[in-house]
């Protein structure tokens, strides 16, 4: 029988994208849990990339691959056993569920009794430098002259907001260059995963400080502020789509979904893909399940004054805690206790070199 490719369409239909409305799903299952209680169940992710239901193959793909652990290798099936489904990277998946498998190194003659390991939460994920999957393996655009001079502005010269909105020409969504806000790729609360990861190797400026490591404008985009907040609120990520960079929403909202799902971004120049990447794992890690039984987890932990990563089995109170360990910082705005003083708005940072007497970050080290 012929197989009939489907491609991502525009928002379809509205309901899919609204508040209280609950759109089709697929899940995503661990090969080596069991199938009752969901116990093996990776994450859910909505499916509405066609009328009648479906989610854009890589799209899917990469969010399982990065919690087992930036596993490239791996692929998808309809059932436990190793029968890889035929689908191209922008084909639509249309079943309910899906397992995700990691092909056993060769000579490996054991079976799924020992499951691969996954992140518990995006504080714990390495970012997989030099291993980047294929299509997101150079920047969005080259670094323009004038991007560049930007980025070595003193912050007398310029703000962070100022120089992405000079670069951008507006929300890089809608075209709108009416109160445009500056958003951070890897937010500003996860500054400390972002220095510890050598983020930093890809910054324009590499004199920003500790603090404001994450206030480079390879690390931000202009947007209209709803859908900053929106951006903010996890309710979308920017992927590659038939080779183009395009909105994906993954949560609902009351309007901005049925509107801007599977629209194309204009990415500009010298915003960096390693930061859309990080900026996807971020957002689809709290779609993780919390929790049956005993996992098998990838853990960055603190070793003699170094960062390295180990496994572990942990049981589901462990779990539990190590999953949501971090989460509070990585709430919306209106779920915080309280604003820290550099984080009332990203316009009023100054982030370029000279604003303070600072240290110098342009070499980080990796976990």
């Amino acid at each position: 029988m012929l197989r009939v490719v489907q491609a991502a369409s525009s928002a379809q239909p509205e309901e899919f994208f609204n508040n209280g409305f609950a759109p089709p799903s697929i899940e995503f299952l661990h090969p080596g849990y069991p199938d009752t209680f969901k116990q093996n169940l990776l994450l859910t992710l909505n499916a509405t990339d066609h009328a009648e239901g479906g989610l854009h193959h890589r799209t899917a793909w990469l969010a399982c691959a990065i919690i087992a652990g930036n596993a490239w290798t791996g692929y998808l099936s309809l059932t436990r056993e190793r029968t890889r489904i035929v689908v191209d990277d922008d084909e639509l998946l249309t079943g309910s569920s899906y397992y995700f498998h990691i092909p056993r190194p060769e000579g490996d003659k054991h079976n799924n009794d020992t499951p691969y390991a996954i992140y518990p939460s995006f504080q714990h994920w390495v970012f997989p430098h030099n291993n980047l999957p294929q299509d997101w393996t150079t920047s969005v655009g080259e670094q323009s002259a004038s991007a560049r001079q930007n980025g070595n502005a003193t912050a007398a010269q310029s703000t962070l907001s100022a120089t992405g909105i000079n670069r951008d020409g507006g929300c890089v969504i809608t075209a709108s260059n009416d109160y445009i806000i500056a958003a951070h790729l890897c937010p500003r609360s996860e500054k400390d995963w972002f220095f510890k990861n050598g983020m930093a190797a890809y910054n324009v400026n590499a004199n920003l400080t500790i603090t404001h490591v994450v206030d480079d404008v390879s690390n931000a985009i202009s947007l209209r502020p709803d859908l900053h907040r929106a951006f903010d609120d996890k309710k979308f990520v920017i992927v590659p789509k038939s080779k183009k960079w395009l909105v994906h929403f993954i949560g609902p909202t009351n309007g901005l979904g049925k509107l801007y799902h599977n629209t194309e971004v204009v990415v500009p120049n010298g915003v960096k893909a390693t930061n859309l990447l990080a900026r996807f794992a971020w957002a689809i890690f709290p779609t993780l399940l919390r929790g049956f039984g005993r996992r098998r987890l990838r853990m960055c932990v603190s070793e003699n004054g170094a960062m390295a990563e180990v496994i572990r089995d942990s049981d589901v109170a462990e779990y539990n805690a190590t999953a949501n360990s971090t989460q509070s910082r990585s709430t919306s705005p209106r779920k915080r206790r309280r604003r820290e003083p550099d984080d009332v708005q990203d316009s009023q940072l100054p982030v370029f070199e000279n604003a303070i007497k600072r240290r110098r970050v342009s070499n980080c080290s990796s976990f």
